[in-house]
């Protein structure tokens, strides 16, 4: 083993190739595929740092982890992992962890290998040993920021199917034998999406007019003008229900922007009545949305508020 220097130091993460299908077997383990931010965090005794994917100095963002690493017993380590922000459900929320006035109030890291343990490099060993060491060596506290990301159990279509029905992201595959390739990404970790997402805009939304928004009518820019795709009500927060308001707050128009509505007839429907409770907007503001599938018609299943789009995010 490397010895490393009780200094900062950044590993540059391994990387997951993307994959429409997960292999299967018992050289294979399975992980929730997380929508947060990938983070390391470094321990050199008293002294620890977080890195965000890129190396950039996260220690000031989120002191809460900063705390809660120093506090654990291992001395001279470095965890790989993601961090993620929950909701009042207990739902990963990207748009919360986004929020930069101030730091989330339920946050969780969870860590998913042991890169250094006692201020040496275990890059080359197994990822089975990795994880056995971090699992016996690493105590994290039950409950604690600082938690163990769970192995999921049973084969990939299981897993799949199970993270499926809870309309979560996806799942992350990962060979028992795996070294760890810092910066690269050689296969040998396959992540596998449930759910696709796309930029949409908003059309206009549900809810008490300049106070509260609890729907948003989305849509794609086509030829003939903007097409209705859906109306999103799942994946907000408190938090992200502010911030769409504020986005939409002067986009206020008289008329309905979208070209094929009304729509009287199937689950999607915005028929003429539910039409006189729509606040309109202008169709300015661009918003991510997941969703499981695009339906014959044009429509959106299982779709769910993920992001609201600045500027410099738009993607092209």
């Amino acid at each position: 083993m490397q010895h490393v220097p009780r200094a900062r130091r950044f590993i540059p993460p391994m990387e997951c190739r993307p994959v429409t299908k997960l292999p299967d077997g018992e050289e294979w383990q399975y992980e929730l595929k997380l929508d947060g931010y990938r983070l390391q965090a470094v321990k050199n005794r008293g002294e620890v740092h977080l890195f965000s994917r890129n190396g950039n100095d996260f220690d000031a963002r989120f002191p809460s982890v900063v705390e809660a690493i120093r506090a654990l017993r291992a001395k001279e380590i470095v965890l790989d992992g993601e961090l993620v922000a929950l909701d009042e459900e207990g739902r990963h929320s990207f748009a919360l962890l986004q929020k930069r006035s101030r730091e989330p109030a339920r946050l969780q890291f969870y860590v998913f290998d042991l890169l250094v343990y006692d201020g040496r490099e275990i890059l080359r060993r197994p990822l089975r040993e990795r994880r056995q060491l971090m699992e016996a060596k690493v105590r994290m506290p039950t409950g604690g920021i600082v938690q163990s990301l769970p192995v999921l159990q049973g084969s990939a279509l299981q897993v799949i199917s199970a993270v499926e029905s809870f309309g979560l992201e996806g799942v992350v595959a990962k060979r028992l034998d795996s070294i760890y390739m810092p910066g690269e990404e050689p296969g040998t970790w396959l992540k596998h999406r449930t759910q696709q997402s796309a930029d949409f805009w908003i059309g206009g939304y549900l809810g008490s007019e300049g106070k509260r928004v609890d729907e948003i009518l989305v849509g794609k820019r086509e030829k003939e003008g903007l097409q209705f795709v859906e109306s999103v009500r799942n994946g907000f927060v408190p938090a992200t229900r502010a911030s769409v308001l504020d986005a939409l707050r002067h986009l206020a128009e008289i008329d309905c922007p979208f070209v094929n509505l009304p729509e009287k007839k199937g689950p999607h429907r915005m028929d003429a009545e539910k039409m006189r409770k729509v606040h309109w907007v202008k169709p300015r503001a661009l918003v991510e949305i997941a969703f499981n599938e695009i339906t014959s018609s044009g429509h959106l299943r299982h779709s769910r508020f993920v992001r609201l789009r600045e500027h410099q995010d738009i993607r092209r």
